[in-house]
């Protein structure tokens, strides 16, 4: 049995261990002129994305998990669960363009003229960070496509997702952070339903 606070936590569980390996980009604070970042798994929050005077800057990368709506009887519960994604990429950096191949068991730098990133310190501006959340929903729609019972919570509808933020039917900049949303139905046994269930049955 659960309630709205059980779901969005539970989800918000799953999420965690499901993009636990994951690395984004996640900008430093205080912000540099070359944009520096360290590599970090998303951070997963439960309904608010907290303020920047309380998670010191950012939210990027990470997923909120919400409740849209939902509808409850004497039989069963139903929620639509939205998870909200954002990520953060300016551009290329040095550190980006380090490549490695496998040859056998060595391993070779594709790009001879790139010496260690610690060492270069080259920040180009583009806007591919789209790429970084299409990956991150990708990742998400995956795992969800492939267990309909994810965190425990029957789905009951297609997974859909959209880019909100568009403008005369063209995506909107947002530079350089990217949003996008999931939206999915889940049917579950609540502890409201159950309550209700006995007392219609003590009438």
């Amino acid at each position: 049995m659960a309630n709205s606070i059980k779901v969005v936590s539970d989800f918000a569980t799953w999420l965690r261990d499901i993009t636990k390996d994951l690395e984004l980009k996640k900008a430093k604070i205080p912000e540099t002129k070359d944009y520096a970042y360290e590599l970090v798994a998303p951070a997963i929050y439960e309904l608010v994305i907290p303020p920047k005077n309380i998670n010191g800057g950012s939210s990027a990368p990470s997923v909120t998990v919400k409740i849209k709506k939902g509808s409850i009887n004497k039989n069963e519960a139903k929620a639509t669960v939205i998870f909200e994604l954002e990520t953060w990429n300016p551009g290329k950096h040095s550190k980006d363009l380090i490549l490695v191949k496998s040859v056998g068991n060595k391993k070779d730098s594709v790009d001879s003229k790139v010496k260690n990133p610690e060492e270069v310190n080259s920040f180009k501006k583009d806007v591919d960070g789209w790429k970084d959340i299409l990956d991150l929903l990708e990742t998400i729609i995956g795992k969800l496509d492939a267990d309909e019972q994810a965190a425990g919570y029957r789905r009951t509808s297609d997974i859909t997702y959209n880019f909100p933020f568009e403008e005369e039917r063209a995506f909107t900049s947002t530079y350089p952070f990217q949003y996008a949303a999931i939206q999915f139905d889940i049917e579950y046994v609540s502890i409201h339903t159950n309550r209700l269930y006995e007392e219609i049955l003590n009438s």
